[in-house]
């Protein structure tokens, strides 16, 4: 009996590590503030048959105008090889969206005041969002290519990503 209980706890201890051993799920960053106080983070999710996606989230705010998150996600694939993550994104397929949109003042007002003001407000923003953001990162891609996993548990991800070290955390 405690023969069979030994291998049992060995098996599950294996199948454990074997599990905290993967990619899959969703892995974001610390939020980083810049000089000008605007926040950014990045999000992978990794999916079953090598698919993924790169989100990144932008916040912003000004003490008259408001605060402002936006969010891009591209879709990709990825393959992994041991320590090595190779990453290919798609930017013809990126969407960005409009997360938060919050005025102040008489932004706030002049905005409000009416359904089709709100909406026509709201509908540029979008479209300088998709156009931007899209813009931005089909030029120059980040995290494309190669990149060196550094560490994996089953709580954190280490991304070595030129010579930048990332730190993600499992949210899902």
């Amino acid at each position: 009996m405690k023969k069979k209980l030994f291998m049992f706890s060995l098996m599950l201890f294996a199948a454990m590590s074997i599990q905290a051993q993967s990619l899959i799920g969703t892995w974001k960053t610390a939020t980083e503030i810049d000089e000008d106080g605007d926040a950014t983070s990045w999000t992978f999710t990794f999916k079953k048959g090598n698919l993924m996606t790169l989100k990144m989230t932008m916040s912003s705010s000004d003490e008259e105008v408001g605060a402002f998150e936006f969010g891009l996600s591209i879709p990709g694939s990825y393959k992994r090889t041991g320590n090595s993550l190779s990453l290919s994104l798609d930017p013809s397929k990126a969407n960005g969206k409009i997360e938060k949109m919050e005025f102040k003042g008489e932004m706030a007002t002049l905005i409000n005041s009416s359904a089709e003001m709100k909406k026509t407000v709201t509908d540029m923003l979008q479209t300088q969002v998709d156009q931007e953001l899209k813009k931005n990162f089909s030029d120059e891609l980040p995290f494309d290519g190669e990149i060196i996993i550094v560490s994996l548990t089953s709580t954190t991800l280490e991304l070595q990503a030129d010579d930048e070290l990332l730190k993600f955390t499992r949210v899902n």
